[in-house]
């Protein structure tokens, strides 16, 4: 089976409301081919636009590995954040990664939608439950809200030093067998939205690793400065 060029999360397959997905190498490879330059974010921000017929608006931020949340109102650059939620039908929020964690999250009870980008500093300073937190704020209830995580560095190849270890419960650090310590950042994730009240029914996780399938995911753990990103992205739909 072809890789697919766009991951669609399961969970809002089967509904017009919500539109989300989260762009592979197969993308990137197919633009390519055309002889066209496809790594830069501008490139893959313009296919999210054509798959909403030019229509959609599109927010995204400067991403500097934190826990800030914000309010997204209007389209365009927000500033440094790692996570962005809207109240906003039409408008596109979207993340980039390379190893890291996106969550994309909707309450499609109260129409508002979030989209987080989450690497160990962010999930340390707990950004999932940030963003539950914030949505409560603008009317959500944990029960309505949905989410989906996307593929990231599984705890198999994710090492990382001591001091990074010491800032998570030690569930999520795995030892045995490594020389080093290793991080269950997913886990992790998960254990911040269930603790935020959010139902295991909600959650839809994608168990893929990025590091571990280079030819559909980019990762900068294993390619470095030269890794190019992949895009997360959701949209509330004006029906």
């Amino acid at each position: 089976m072809a890789n697919p060029d766009i991951i669609r999360p399961q969970i809002w397959l089967k509904q017009d409301l919500i539109s989300a997905g989260f762009t592979t190498r197969a993308l990137d490879r197919r633009f390519n081919q055309d002889g066209n330059n496809y790594d830069s974010l501008s490139d893959k921000f313009s296919v999210i636009y054509e798959l909403h017929g030019g229509e959609t608006r599109l927010a995204y931020a400067k991403q500097v590995h934190g826990g800030r949340v914000v309010t997204v109102n209007e389209p365009g650059f927000v500033g440094e954040a790692d996570g962005l939620i809207t109240t906003s039908a039409d408008m596109t929020l979207a993340i980039q990664v390379a190893d890291c964690g996106v969550l994309l999250l909707a309450d499609r009870e109260n129409g508002i939608i979030g989209a987080l980008h989450s690497g160990w500093r962010g999930t340390a300073d707990g950004i999932a439950g940030n963003a539950i937190v914030r949505m409560k704020e603008l009317g959500s209830l944990p029960e309505n809200i949905e989410v989906f995580i996307g593929p990231c560095i599984s705890s198999q190849v994710y090492e990382v030093g001591e001091e990074v270890a010491s800032r998570f419960d030690g569930r999520f650090v795995l030892r045995d067998g490594f020389a080093k310590p290793h991080l269950a950042i997913r886990e992790a994730l998960k254990q911040q939205l269930r603790d935020a009240g959010i139902p295991e029914i909600n959650l839809e996780i994608d168990q893929r690793c990025t590091y571990l399938n280079p030819d559909l995911f980019h990762s900068y753990r294993r390619d470095g400065k030269k890794s190019g990103r992949m895009i997360g992205f959701i949209r509330m739909n004006n029906n």
